[in-house]
Protein backbone atom coordinates (compact mmCIF):
# COMPACT_ATOMS: atom_id res chain seq x y z
CA UNK A 1 0.00 0.00 0.00
CA UNK A 2 1.56 3.29 -1.05
CA UNK A 3 1.44 6.50 0.87
CA UNK A 4 2.24 10.18 0.31
CA UNK A 5 5.50 11.25 1.92
CA UNK A 6 7.43 14.49 1.65
CA UNK A 7 10.37 13.64 -0.59
CA UNK A 8 13.36 15.28 1.10
CA UNK A 9 16.29 17.09 -0.40
CA UNK A 10 19.10 18.93 1.33
CA UNK A 11 19.64 22.60 0.78
CA UNK A 12 22.79 23.55 -1.15
CA UNK A 13 23.22 26.46 1.25
CA UNK A 14 23.03 24.46 4.50
CA UNK A 15 24.06 21.10 3.03
CA UNK A 16 21.79 19.33 5.52
CA UNK A 17 18.23 19.30 6.72
CA UNK A 18 14.95 18.98 4.90
CA UNK A 19 13.97 22.25 3.33
CA UNK A 20 12.08 21.32 0.21
CA UNK A 21 9.20 18.93 -0.08
CA UNK A 22 7.50 17.30 -2.97
CA UNK A 23 4.50 15.08 -2.34
CA UNK A 24 5.19 11.82 -4.13
CA UNK A 25 3.69 8.38 -3.66
CA UNK A 26 6.11 6.08 -1.88
CA UNK A 27 5.81 2.46 -0.81
CA UNK A 28 6.76 1.07 2.55
CA UNK A 29 10.34 1.89 3.53
CA UNK A 30 12.93 -0.84 3.20
CA UNK A 31 14.89 -1.91 6.27
CA UNK A 32 18.52 -1.57 5.23
CA UNK A 33 19.18 0.88 8.08
CA UNK A 34 18.35 -1.82 10.61
CA UNK A 35 20.84 -4.20 9.01
CA UNK A 36 23.50 -1.49 9.09
CA UNK A 37 22.91 -1.08 12.83
CA UNK A 38 23.08 -4.87 13.20
CA UNK A 39 26.39 -4.94 11.30
CA UNK A 40 27.68 -2.19 13.56
CA UNK A 41 26.66 -4.20 16.61
CA UNK A 42 28.62 -7.13 15.16
CA UNK A 43 31.71 -4.94 14.76
CA UNK A 44 31.35 -3.75 18.34
CA UNK A 45 30.99 -7.37 19.50
CA UNK A 46 34.21 -8.41 17.75
CA UNK A 47 36.01 -5.34 19.09
CA UNK A 48 35.21 -6.14 22.73
CA UNK A 49 35.64 -9.90 22.30
CA UNK A 50 39.23 -9.38 21.14
CA UNK A 51 39.94 -6.50 23.49
CA UNK A 52 38.96 -8.30 26.68
CA UNK A 53 39.83 -11.89 25.77
CA UNK A 54 42.84 -11.65 28.08
CA UNK A 55 40.95 -10.31 31.10
CA UNK A 56 39.36 -13.61 32.26
CA UNK A 57 42.71 -15.42 32.07
CA UNK A 58 44.96 -12.72 33.50
CA UNK A 59 46.19 -14.90 36.36
CA UNK A 60 46.95 -17.79 33.98
CA UNK A 61 48.79 -15.60 31.47
CA UNK A 62 50.87 -13.98 34.21
CA UNK A 63 51.88 -17.45 35.37
CA UNK A 64 52.62 -18.81 31.87
CA UNK A 65 54.62 -15.74 30.82
CA UNK A 66 56.21 -15.36 34.27
CA UNK A 67 55.18 -11.71 34.66
CA UNK A 68 53.60 -9.70 37.48
CA UNK A 69 50.15 -8.19 37.46
CA UNK A 70 51.72 -4.74 37.23
CA UNK A 71 53.58 -5.83 34.07
CA UNK A 72 50.32 -7.19 32.66
CA UNK A 73 48.81 -3.83 33.60
CA UNK A 74 51.43 -2.16 31.43
CA UNK A 75 49.95 -4.14 28.57
CA UNK A 76 46.56 -2.57 29.36
CA UNK A 77 48.24 0.83 29.53
CA UNK A 78 49.90 0.29 26.14
CA UNK A 79 46.61 -0.74 24.55
CA UNK A 80 44.55 2.15 25.84
CA UNK A 81 47.29 4.72 25.27
CA UNK A 82 47.64 3.86 21.59
CA UNK A 83 43.87 3.55 21.37
CA UNK A 84 43.46 7.00 22.87
CA UNK A 85 46.14 8.84 20.92
CA UNK A 86 44.97 7.56 17.54
CA UNK A 87 41.27 8.30 18.02
CA UNK A 88 41.40 11.64 16.19
CA UNK A 89 43.65 10.54 13.27
CA UNK A 90 41.65 7.32 12.79
CA UNK A 91 38.34 9.21 12.96
CA UNK A 92 39.63 11.80 10.49
CA UNK A 93 40.72 9.04 8.09
CA UNK A 94 37.23 7.55 8.25
CA UNK A 95 35.72 10.98 7.55
CA UNK A 96 38.12 11.45 4.63
CA UNK A 97 38.18 8.04 2.93
CA UNK A 98 34.90 6.54 4.14
CA UNK A 99 34.09 4.02 6.82
CA UNK A 100 33.76 1.11 4.37
CA UNK A 101 37.44 1.23 3.47
CA UNK A 102 38.92 2.25 6.77
CA UNK A 103 36.77 0.18 9.15
CA UNK A 104 37.44 -2.96 7.09
CA UNK A 105 41.18 -2.24 7.32
CA UNK A 106 40.99 -1.63 11.07
CA UNK A 107 39.11 -4.84 11.84
CA UNK A 108 41.41 -7.03 9.72
CA UNK A 109 44.50 -5.55 11.37
CA UNK A 110 43.35 -5.95 14.98
CA UNK A 111 42.03 -9.46 14.26
CA UNK A 112 45.45 -10.54 12.98
CA UNK A 113 47.04 -8.97 16.07
CA UNK A 114 44.68 -10.98 18.27
CA UNK A 115 45.75 -14.20 16.54
CA UNK A 116 49.41 -13.19 16.91
CA UNK A 117 48.94 -12.74 20.68
CA UNK A 118 48.59 -16.51 20.85
CA UNK A 119 52.25 -16.81 19.86
CA UNK A 120 53.86 -14.49 22.45
CA UNK A 121 56.21 -15.90 25.08
CA UNK A 122 57.23 -12.77 27.00
CA UNK A 123 56.18 -9.31 28.06
CA UNK A 124 57.76 -7.56 25.06
CA UNK A 125 55.56 -9.33 22.51
CA UNK A 126 52.52 -8.87 24.74
CA UNK A 127 52.98 -5.11 24.99
CA UNK A 128 53.89 -4.60 21.31
CA UNK A 129 50.84 -6.46 20.08
CA UNK A 130 48.60 -4.65 22.55
CA UNK A 131 49.89 -1.39 21.06
CA UNK A 132 48.97 -2.62 17.57
CA UNK A 133 45.52 -3.68 18.73
CA UNK A 134 44.89 -0.33 20.41
CA UNK A 135 45.99 1.59 17.33
CA UNK A 136 43.74 -0.40 15.01
CA UNK A 137 40.69 -0.41 17.28
CA UNK A 138 40.99 3.36 17.72
CA UNK A 139 39.07 4.09 14.54
CA UNK A 140 36.17 1.72 15.11
CA UNK A 141 33.77 3.87 17.12
CA UNK A 142 34.67 7.19 15.45
CA UNK A 143 33.95 5.57 12.07
CA UNK A 144 30.70 4.05 13.32
CA UNK A 145 29.63 7.31 14.95
CA UNK A 146 30.17 9.12 11.67
CA UNK A 147 28.13 6.81 9.47
CA UNK A 148 25.39 6.15 12.04
CA UNK A 149 24.57 9.86 11.89
CA UNK A 150 23.80 9.34 8.21
CA UNK A 151 21.98 6.04 8.66
CA UNK A 152 19.83 6.89 11.73
CA UNK A 153 17.31 9.72 11.96
CA UNK A 154 17.68 12.32 14.69
CA UNK A 155 14.94 10.86 16.89
CA UNK A 156 16.38 7.32 16.67
CA UNK A 157 20.03 8.25 17.02
CA UNK A 158 20.56 7.53 20.72
CA UNK A 159 18.84 4.15 20.42
CA UNK A 160 21.03 3.18 17.46
CA UNK A 161 24.15 4.20 19.33
CA UNK A 162 23.12 2.33 22.45
CA UNK A 163 22.51 -0.83 20.41
CA UNK A 164 26.01 -0.59 18.98
CA UNK A 165 27.43 -0.08 22.47
CA UNK A 166 25.38 -3.08 23.63
CA UNK A 167 27.03 -5.15 20.89
CA UNK A 168 30.35 -4.40 22.54
CA UNK A 169 29.00 -5.59 25.88
CA UNK A 170 27.87 -8.81 24.21
CA UNK A 171 31.45 -9.23 23.01
CA UNK A 172 32.74 -8.70 26.54
CA UNK A 173 30.12 -11.16 27.77
CA UNK A 174 31.35 -13.80 25.33
CA UNK A 175 34.97 -13.11 26.26
CA UNK A 176 34.29 -13.60 29.97
CA UNK A 177 32.07 -16.63 29.40
CA UNK A 178 34.12 -18.52 26.86
CA UNK A 179 37.83 -17.60 26.89
CA UNK A 180 38.84 -19.86 29.77
CA UNK A 181 36.44 -22.59 28.61
CA UNK A 182 37.67 -22.56 25.00
CA UNK A 183 41.22 -22.64 26.32
CA UNK A 184 40.33 -25.67 28.42
CA UNK A 185 38.95 -27.45 25.35
CA UNK A 186 42.13 -26.81 23.38
CA UNK A 187 44.12 -28.13 26.31
CA UNK A 188 41.99 -31.19 27.09
CA UNK A 189 40.71 -32.21 23.66
CA UNK A 190 43.61 -31.18 21.42
CA UNK A 191 46.51 -31.45 23.85
CA UNK A 192 47.54 -27.77 23.79
CA UNK A 193 49.78 -27.10 26.78
CA UNK A 194 48.49 -23.53 27.06
CA UNK A 195 45.00 -23.60 25.61
CA UNK A 196 44.39 -19.86 25.83
CA UNK A 197 46.63 -19.44 22.79
CA UNK A 198 44.18 -21.42 20.67
CA UNK A 199 41.26 -19.41 22.03
CA UNK A 200 42.86 -16.19 20.78
CA UNK A 201 43.20 -17.73 17.32
CA UNK A 202 39.49 -18.53 17.28
CA UNK A 203 38.50 -15.04 18.40
CA UNK A 204 40.73 -13.33 15.85
CA UNK A 205 39.21 -15.41 13.04
CA UNK A 206 35.72 -14.12 13.90
CA UNK A 207 36.81 -10.59 12.98
CA UNK A 208 38.05 -11.71 9.57
CA UNK A 209 34.67 -13.31 8.83
CA UNK A 210 32.83 -10.14 9.92
CA UNK A 211 34.99 -8.02 7.60
CA UNK A 212 34.05 -10.08 4.56
CA UNK A 213 30.34 -9.66 5.31
CA UNK A 214 30.76 -5.93 6.01
CA UNK A 215 32.62 -5.26 2.78
CA UNK A 216 29.96 -7.05 0.75
CA UNK A 217 26.91 -5.37 2.29
CA UNK A 218 27.85 -1.98 3.75
CA UNK A 219 27.83 1.39 1.97
CA UNK A 220 28.89 4.69 3.52
CA UNK A 221 25.63 6.46 2.67
CA UNK A 222 22.01 5.39 2.31
CA UNK A 223 21.82 6.87 -1.19
CA UNK A 224 24.67 4.59 -2.32
CA UNK A 225 22.96 1.39 -1.18
CA UNK A 226 20.90 -0.36 -3.84
CA UNK A 227 18.65 -1.87 -1.20
CA UNK A 228 17.36 1.50 0.07
CA UNK A 229 14.18 2.69 -1.56
CA UNK A 230 12.97 6.29 -1.68
CA UNK A 231 10.70 5.79 1.31
CA UNK A 232 13.59 4.67 3.52
CA UNK A 233 15.71 7.60 2.34
CA UNK A 234 12.85 9.91 3.33
CA UNK A 235 12.55 8.27 6.76
CA UNK A 236 16.27 8.70 7.42
CA UNK A 237 16.09 12.20 5.99
CA UNK A 238 19.37 13.69 7.22
CA UNK A 239 21.95 12.80 4.59
CA UNK A 240 24.07 15.64 3.15
CA UNK A 241 23.86 16.10 -0.62
CA UNK A 242 27.58 16.53 -1.21
CA UNK A 243 30.43 14.28 -0.19
CA UNK A 244 33.03 17.03 0.02
CA UNK A 245 35.14 16.70 3.16
CA UNK A 246 35.86 19.99 4.83
CA UNK A 247 39.02 20.50 6.90
CA UNK A 248 38.58 19.82 10.60
CA UNK A 249 37.87 23.17 12.33
CA UNK A 250 40.58 22.76 14.96
CA UNK A 251 39.92 26.10 16.65
CA UNK A 252 36.19 25.42 16.83
CA UNK A 253 36.83 22.00 18.39
CA UNK A 254 39.32 23.27 20.95
CA UNK A 255 37.18 26.28 21.88
CA UNK A 256 33.90 24.38 22.21
CA UNK A 257 33.07 23.86 25.91
CA UNK A 258 31.01 20.77 25.18
CA UNK A 259 33.96 18.99 23.60
CA UNK A 260 36.09 19.49 26.72
CA UNK A 261 33.29 18.67 29.15
CA UNK A 262 32.54 15.42 27.32
CA UNK A 263 36.26 14.65 27.18
CA UNK A 264 36.55 15.03 30.95
CA UNK A 265 33.35 13.05 31.43
CA UNK A 266 34.69 10.22 29.27
CA UNK A 267 38.00 10.19 31.16
CA UNK A 268 36.22 9.91 34.51
CA UNK A 269 33.77 7.29 33.21
CA UNK A 270 36.58 4.99 32.12
CA UNK A 271 38.38 5.40 35.44
CA UNK A 272 35.30 3.86 37.03
CA UNK A 273 34.58 1.39 34.24
CA UNK A 274 37.98 -0.24 33.67
CA UNK A 275 37.81 -2.30 36.88
CA UNK A 276 34.71 -4.09 35.59
CA UNK A 277 36.28 -5.18 32.33
CA UNK A 278 39.98 -5.58 33.12
CA UNK A 279 40.30 -6.50 36.79
CA UNK A 280 36.99 -7.83 38.16
CA UNK A 281 37.77 -11.46 37.26
CA UNK A 282 41.17 -11.20 38.95
CA UNK A 283 39.56 -9.69 42.04
CA UNK A 284 37.02 -12.51 42.25
CA UNK A 285 39.72 -15.18 41.92
CA UNK A 286 41.93 -13.62 44.57
CA UNK A 287 39.29 -12.63 47.12
CA UNK A 288 36.43 -15.12 46.78
CA UNK A 289 38.09 -18.44 45.90
CA UNK A 290 36.84 -20.17 49.04
CA UNK A 291 33.30 -18.94 48.47
CA UNK A 292 33.48 -20.08 44.83
CA UNK A 293 34.47 -23.58 46.00
CA UNK A 294 31.54 -23.66 48.41
CA UNK A 295 29.08 -22.45 45.78
CA UNK A 296 30.31 -24.81 43.02
CA UNK A 297 31.87 -27.86 44.74
CA UNK A 298 31.71 -30.10 41.65
CA UNK A 299 33.37 -27.56 39.38
CA UNK A 300 36.09 -26.98 41.98
CA UNK A 301 37.58 -30.36 41.13
CA UNK A 302 38.45 -29.38 37.54
CA UNK A 303 41.62 -27.62 36.46
CA UNK A 304 41.34 -23.89 36.05
CA UNK A 305 37.90 -23.82 37.64
CA UNK A 306 38.50 -20.46 39.32
CA UNK A 307 39.19 -18.71 36.03
CA UNK A 308 36.10 -20.26 34.42
CA UNK A 309 33.74 -19.50 37.30
CA UNK A 310 35.06 -15.99 37.87
CA UNK A 311 34.70 -15.38 34.13
CA UNK A 312 31.10 -16.55 34.22
CA UNK A 313 30.32 -14.24 37.15
CA UNK A 314 32.02 -11.34 35.36
CA UNK A 315 29.87 -12.14 32.33
CA UNK A 316 26.82 -11.43 34.48
CA UNK A 317 27.96 -7.81 34.72
CA UNK A 318 28.29 -7.74 30.92
CA UNK A 319 24.65 -8.86 30.68
CA UNK A 320 23.70 -5.99 32.99
CA UNK A 321 25.70 -3.60 30.81
CA UNK A 322 23.82 -4.77 27.71
CA UNK A 323 20.48 -4.16 29.43
CA UNK A 324 21.67 -0.79 30.67
CA UNK A 325 22.89 0.31 27.26
CA UNK A 326 19.72 -0.64 25.40
CA UNK A 327 17.34 0.79 28.00
CA UNK A 328 19.52 3.89 28.34
CA UNK A 329 19.36 4.59 24.62
CA UNK A 330 15.60 4.19 24.53
CA UNK A 331 15.23 6.45 27.58
CA UNK A 332 17.63 9.02 26.13
CA UNK A 333 15.45 9.42 23.03
CA UNK A 334 12.37 9.56 25.25
CA UNK A 335 13.94 12.13 27.60
CA UNK A 336 14.93 14.31 24.64
CA UNK A 337 11.34 14.36 23.43
CA UNK A 338 9.96 15.01 26.92
CA UNK A 339 12.54 17.43 28.39
CA UNK A 340 14.17 18.99 25.34
CA UNK A 341 17.67 18.74 23.86
CA UNK A 342 19.57 19.94 26.94
CA UNK A 343 18.05 18.13 29.92
CA UNK A 344 17.07 15.19 27.73
CA UNK A 345 20.79 14.54 27.18
CA UNK A 346 21.86 15.41 30.73
CA UNK A 347 19.55 13.14 32.74
CA UNK A 348 21.06 9.76 31.68
CA UNK A 349 24.58 10.97 32.46
CA UNK A 350 23.56 12.28 35.88
CA UNK A 351 21.92 8.98 36.76
CA UNK A 352 24.77 6.86 35.41
CA UNK A 353 27.49 8.56 37.42
CA UNK A 354 25.58 9.02 40.66
CA UNK A 355 24.20 5.50 41.08
CA UNK A 356 27.39 3.69 40.05
CA UNK A 357 29.44 5.82 42.44
CA UNK A 358 27.18 4.80 45.33
CA UNK A 359 27.65 1.13 44.38
CA UNK A 360 31.44 1.45 44.43
CA UNK A 361 31.32 3.13 47.84
CA UNK A 362 29.24 0.21 49.17
CA UNK A 363 31.93 -2.24 47.98
CA UNK A 364 34.13 -1.12 50.89
CA UNK A 365 31.76 -2.83 53.32
CA UNK A 366 30.93 -6.07 51.51
CA UNK A 367 32.52 -9.47 52.20
CA UNK A 368 29.93 -11.77 50.61
CA UNK A 369 30.37 -12.58 46.92
CA UNK A 370 26.62 -12.52 46.25
CA UNK A 371 26.14 -8.99 47.55
CA UNK A 372 29.35 -7.85 45.88
CA UNK A 373 28.14 -9.17 42.52
CA UNK A 374 24.82 -7.36 42.96
CA UNK A 375 26.76 -4.12 43.38
CA UNK A 376 28.83 -4.86 40.28
CA UNK A 377 25.69 -5.61 38.28
CA UNK A 378 24.21 -2.28 39.37
CA UNK A 379 27.43 -0.48 38.45
CA UNK A 380 27.64 -2.07 35.01
CA UNK A 381 23.99 -1.35 34.27
CA UNK A 382 24.08 2.32 35.25
CA UNK A 383 27.40 3.17 33.59
CA UNK A 384 26.11 1.84 30.28
CA UNK A 385 22.74 3.50 30.80
CA UNK A 386 24.46 6.81 30.02
CA UNK A 387 26.29 5.72 26.85
CA UNK A 388 23.45 6.27 24.37
CA UNK A 389 23.08 9.86 25.50
CA UNK A 390 26.86 10.38 25.44
CA UNK A 391 27.23 9.21 21.84
CA UNK A 392 24.15 11.10 20.72
CA UNK A 393 25.60 14.28 22.25
CA UNK A 394 28.83 13.77 20.28
CA UNK A 395 26.69 13.60 17.14
CA UNK A 396 24.57 16.58 18.20
CA UNK A 397 27.56 18.89 18.51
CA UNK A 398 29.82 17.41 15.80
CA UNK A 399 28.04 18.57 12.69
CA UNK A 400 29.97 17.40 9.63
CA UNK A 401 32.92 16.25 11.74
CA UNK A 402 31.34 13.64 14.02
CA UNK A 403 34.15 11.11 13.57
CA UNK A 404 36.83 13.62 14.51
CA UNK A 405 34.89 15.07 17.46
CA UNK A 406 34.00 11.63 18.78
CA UNK A 407 37.60 10.58 18.34
CA UNK A 408 38.93 13.60 20.24
CA UNK A 409 36.60 13.13 23.20
CA UNK A 410 37.04 9.34 23.18
CA UNK A 411 40.79 9.85 23.20
CA UNK A 412 40.58 11.48 26.61
CA UNK A 413 38.21 8.81 27.83
CA UNK A 414 40.66 6.07 26.98
CA UNK A 415 43.55 7.91 28.57
CA UNK A 416 41.61 7.30 31.79
CA UNK A 417 41.43 3.59 30.97
CA UNK A 418 45.14 3.55 30.10
CA UNK A 419 46.28 5.11 33.36
CA UNK A 420 44.01 3.04 35.59
CA UNK A 421 44.42 -0.12 33.54
CA UNK A 422 48.05 -0.04 34.66
CA UNK A 423 47.62 1.52 38.10
CA UNK A 424 44.93 -0.93 39.19
CA UNK A 425 47.34 -3.74 38.32
CA UNK A 426 49.93 -2.19 40.62
CA UNK A 427 47.34 -1.90 43.40
CA UNK A 428 46.36 -5.54 42.75
CA UNK A 429 49.96 -6.64 43.39
CA UNK A 430 49.71 -4.75 46.70
CA UNK A 431 46.26 -6.24 47.43
CA UNK A 432 44.98 -2.67 47.83
CA UNK A 433 41.58 -3.12 46.20
CA UNK A 434 39.91 -0.68 48.57
CA UNK A 435 41.78 2.20 46.95
CA UNK A 436 40.56 0.96 43.55
CA UNK A 437 36.96 1.30 44.77
CA UNK A 438 37.63 4.75 46.24
CA UNK A 439 39.17 6.09 43.03
CA UNK A 440 36.36 4.63 40.92
CA UNK A 441 33.63 6.14 43.12
CA UNK A 442 35.24 9.59 43.19
CA UNK A 443 35.67 9.63 39.41
CA UNK A 444 32.03 8.70 38.79
CA UNK A 445 30.72 11.35 41.17
CA UNK A 446 32.67 14.00 39.25
CA UNK A 447 31.48 12.54 35.95
CA UNK A 448 27.87 12.87 37.04
CA UNK A 449 28.35 16.50 38.05
CA UNK A 450 30.06 17.34 34.74
CA UNK A 451 26.82 16.67 32.86
CA UNK A 452 25.26 19.73 34.50
CA UNK A 453 27.52 21.80 32.23
CA UNK A 454 26.72 20.06 28.93
CA UNK A 455 24.73 22.04 26.35
CA UNK A 456 24.17 19.96 23.18
CA UNK A 457 22.63 22.91 21.34
CA UNK A 458 26.03 24.61 21.14
CA UNK A 459 27.46 22.84 18.09
CA UNK A 460 30.65 23.34 16.11
CA UNK A 461 28.63 24.86 13.28
CA UNK A 462 26.88 27.33 15.56
CA UNK A 463 30.20 28.44 17.02
CA UNK A 464 31.55 29.51 13.63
Amino acid sequence: MSRLVDHAYASPQTNEGIVAAEAVPLGNPTSVRYRIVALSMGMSLVLYLDRFALAPITTTICSDLNISKETFGWGNFAFFLSYALLQVPAGALADRFGARRMLALYVVAWSLATIALGFVYGWVGLILLRIVMGAMQAGAYPAAGGYLKRWASLTARAKANSLVAAGGRVGALLAFLTTAWVGQQFQQQLGFGQGWRGALGVFGSVGLIWTAIFWWYFRDRPSEHRGCNAAELAVIGNEPVTRAVEPLPVIAVLSNPNVWILSVSGFLTNVGWIFLTAWLTTYLVENFSDQLKEMFPRAAASAGFKDVLAGVLTAVTACAAIAGGVSGGICADLFRRQFGPIWGRRIPGLLAGGISAIAYIACHFVADIRLFMLLMVLTAYTIDFGLGSLWATYQDIGGKHVGSVLGFANMWGNLGAAVCGWYYGRLADQDNWQLVFTISAAALILMSLSWLLVNPTRTLDSAK
